[in-house]
């Protein structure tokens, strides 16, 4: 998660270990990485979602195996200190991989529950709750490459590498995913990269 500032970075994973810990860095800036706060819970491979003023960790699993979180953290990332409970998912999620794709309103996340989903949800960024669910992909796939503009979701990648989907959805309605196109090869364990995120 970042804002025009700060880039910051939620659990991590060093099997068969899983952290809670939280780190930051100055995007102006050279240097090593600072100790943020903590994460409520160990988590590895969770999703993020986030805005100028507040990161969100959505998901993940609690220790190296394939057990999943169902609740998500969040920060102020102008701040530092320790994440606070932000709510439930209505569909556990680890290894989503892909993270970050929504606006300034809305977190959107899909992917990677204990095997393969097609299911989407979303939360509301500045509020507290649980997340809702929004509708479904094309394809039920999990390590999901999420990217976005500040209108669009677009999903894409999976684990196995077998796939070639390419979907969207229009982030400020509710709905089922459209076909995109395809990606010119099978890519597993990807991320994605747009130049809108997080309404910045």
């Amino acid at each position: 998660i970042s804002n025009s500032t700060r880039g910051v970075w939620l659990g991590r994973a060093v099997a068969p270990n899983v952290y809670n810990e939280i780190e930051y860095i100055t995007i102006a800036s050279t240097g090593d990485a600072k100790d943020f706060g903590d994460l409520t819970a160990t988590r590895h491979t969770l999703g993020a979602a986030g805005n100028a003023t507040r990161g969100i960790a959505i998901g993940g699993g609690p220790n190296s195996g394939s057990s999943t979180l169902g609740t998500m953290d969040y920060v102020t990332i102008s701040t530092l200190g320790n994440a606070a409970e932000f709510g439930d998912l209505t569909s556990s999620v680890w290894n989503t991989r892909g993270g970050n794709c929504g606006n300034a309103v809305r977190g959107l996340t899909t992917g990677g529950d204990q095997g393969s989903t097609n299911i989407i949800q979303f939360i509301t960024i500045n509020t507290l709750g649980n997340s809702v669910d929004f509708g479904d992909r094309t394809v039920a796939k999990s390590q999901v490459a999420h990217m976005s503009s500040t209108t669009r979701g677009v999903f894409a990648g999976e684990g196995n590498a077998s796939d070639l989907t390419i979907d969207y959805v229009h982030i400020m309605t509710t709905g089922n995913a459209f076909d995109f196109g395809d990606l010119t090869e099978g890519n597993g364990y990807c991320a994605g990269a747009s130049n809108g995120h997080g309404g910045l």
